[in-house]
């Protein structure tokens, strides 16, 4: 079996929450948990779990932290040290926003980067890439480290250039898989569903 790396992104500003959202507790859980839950779930798969941080409060979750190589790079950054340092050439990028994300989802992009194998592979839902969460080889460090150089820290139009395979999901994947926290009223909106979703369950 071919096995990812993976890296879950948690080192953004959170300039929109206020505060460290990965941190944020989502109906008594924080935020990361969620996608790391997600991430171990897809078992042998995934050879070893990191999270991207210089913030040492995510040790409590027992996973390697793995700082920027290139400071103030945002995502990119993140990506491009996880693949600069990654024992092997594929490494699964999670952003920690993605509360709803499931490991099933992810398989299917792994199965996709295993049958038809692209630099990057992300998830696509009603026509929009999912930047933040995908599969990136290392064959994609050269456009990385020239954007990052230049300044150009776009994630789409990295994802342009390295001519990204995006995998349409919708009506395959629950509606708010890649629903992202990024605000206050995100977060709420998120603990509303997380709610209602136990709910049904009981």
């Amino acid at each position: 079996m071919t096995q990812f790396e993976a890296v879950v992104l948690a080192g953004g500003r959170s300039s929109r929450m206020g505060e460290d959202k990965g941190l944020m507790l989502l109906r008594g859980r924080p935020l990361i948990a969620y996608v790391l839950d997600a991430v171990a779930r897809c078992g042998p798969a995934i050879s070893t779990i990191r999270i991207s941080t210089a913030n040492p409060a995510y040790r409590q979750f027992g996973y390697p932290l793995l700082a920027d190589l290139v400071p103030d790079c945002g995502p990119l950054g993140g990506i491009h040290a996880a693949l600069q340092t990654a024992a092997t050439e594929t490494v699964l990028v999670a952003g920690c926003d993605l509360p709803f994300v499931t490991h099933e989802t992810i398989a299917r992009l792994g199965e996709r980067m295993r049958s038809q194998p692209s630099a990057v592979v992300v998830a696509a839902y009603a026509g929009q890439p999912q930047p933040l969460l995908g599969f990136y080889q290392r064959s994609a460090l050269p456009i990385l480290a020239r954007r990052m150089e230049q300044r150009q820290l776009r994630l789409r139009e990295f994802l342009a250039e390295a001519g990204a395979t995006k995998v349409e999901l919708q009506g395959v994947v629950p509606e708010n898989s890649f629903f992202n926290v990024n605000t206050p009223e995100e977060f709420a909106e998120a603990s509303g569903c997380l709610k209602s979703s136990k709910q049904e369950k009981t």
